[in-house]
């Protein structure tokens, strides 16, 4: 069971709760719960759900704009996603064959998708989008740029290149 306190000046405490078992085997990485906490906001996976919690107003909830919401909520439309990481104003999910989905704030291209995107005021996505062409094993998340692992090794990257972030010379 996923539960968020309210929130205080000093932090937000999340607990994550979960059924005891006699067996030393560790759940399946599907049944496990997942965290994630971004710059303003939270995402977890428990059972097949993705679920958010925090400010909203970029769309990173996964649901329509809202200031914020202290109760975790349903990503609208997320497929059964086994793996959840968070920006600051975004969120992605991996599904178990390793498509990536992406929602919140496309202000610098964090989100990975060429599909027509809301604007919100910035651009933005408050449904998941698929990062199109390629599968990964795992991605991570910066303030305003995503990287990925792809099966066969190869590290990926999009987004915001300050600092070169994402790898490259330019900004692109």
């Amino acid at each position: 069971m996923l539960r968020a306190l309210p929130h205080s000046t000093l932090a937000a405490l999340i607990v994550l709760t979960s059924a005891c078992s006699d067996s030393t085997a560790p759940p399946p990485a599907a049944a496990r719960p997942a965290l994630a906490v971004g710059g303003e906001h939270a995402c977890a996976i428990t059972g097949s759900l993705a679920r958010c919690w925090g400010k909203g107003n970029d769309g990173q909830l996964g649901i329509r704009l809202t200031p914020g919401d202290t109760t975790p909520v349903i990503v609208a439309g997320a497929p059964t996603l086994v793996s959840v990481i968070a920006g600051a104003a975004h969120s992605c999910g991996l599904n178990s064959e390793g498509n990536a989905y992406c929602w919140g704030s496309n202000r610098e291209g964090q989100l990975g998708t060429v599909d027509p995107i809301e604007a919100c005021p910035l651009p933005c996505a408050t449904t998941p989008r698929p990062v199109a062409g390629l599968r990964f094993r795992v991605l991570a998340a910066g303030s305003e740029h995503t990287c990925g692992i792809t099966p066969e090794g190869s590290t990926y990257c999009w987004g915001l290149n300050d600092l070169r972030a994402i790898g490259n010379d330019g900004r692109e």
